[in-house]
């Protein structure tokens, strides 16, 4: 593991990049924010970034967290990523520390969009106050679908 990440930094300098094993050496996680990637977001991308979670369903679970941005002609633009052992509070808040750490503070004008990660809302609150924050509308429509599922179930067992 240490070979990667010594890899990653050598053609990739002034990047993020930490691989922490269990201490008998089994895999924990990983995050890497690469520097390259950073001058190319400022320089090109909008500024607006998605940050989102997928649960890991193989022999190795856990979750890959993500930040992605859209570039100048609407392609997907990967900006950082971390495999934790499980999606929280603070998993959230640790990537989100690592990001604004890897841009000097300087998220500050960003719009971001998630859909309600778990921990995520209040990490963004906390640690980017001046960031606006937008839910993605597929799960805005979910939530109010359920809410009017639970009132119309409610309505007619109150006849």
């Amino acid at each position: 593991m240490e070979s990667l990440k010594y890899e990653l930094l050598e053609k990739n300098p002034e990047s993020h990049v930490d691989i922490k094993l269990e201490p008998n050496n089994v895999f924990q996680r990983i995050v890497c924010v690469l520097q390259s990637i950073n001058s190319w977001f400022q320089a090109g991308c909008r500024p607006f970034i998605g940050l989102d979670g997928c649960h890991l369903r193989s022999k190795y679970l856990g979750c890959l967290l993500s930040v992605s941005a859209l570039d100048g002609n609407y392609g997907l633009f990967l900006i950082a990523f971390i495999v934790v052992e499980r999606e929280s509070d603070e998993t959230w808040y640790m990537f989100l520390q690592i990001l604004i750490q890897a841009f000097q503070g300087e998220l500050d004008n960003l719009t971001t969009i998630s859909d309600q990660e778990k921990g995520l809302l209040e990490a963004i609150t906390v640690l980017l106050p001046h960031v606006e924050h937008r839910v993605y509308m597929r799960h805005l429509w979910k939530n109010f679908k359920d809410i009017l599922g639970n009132f119309n179930e409610q309505t007619e067992c109150g006849k």
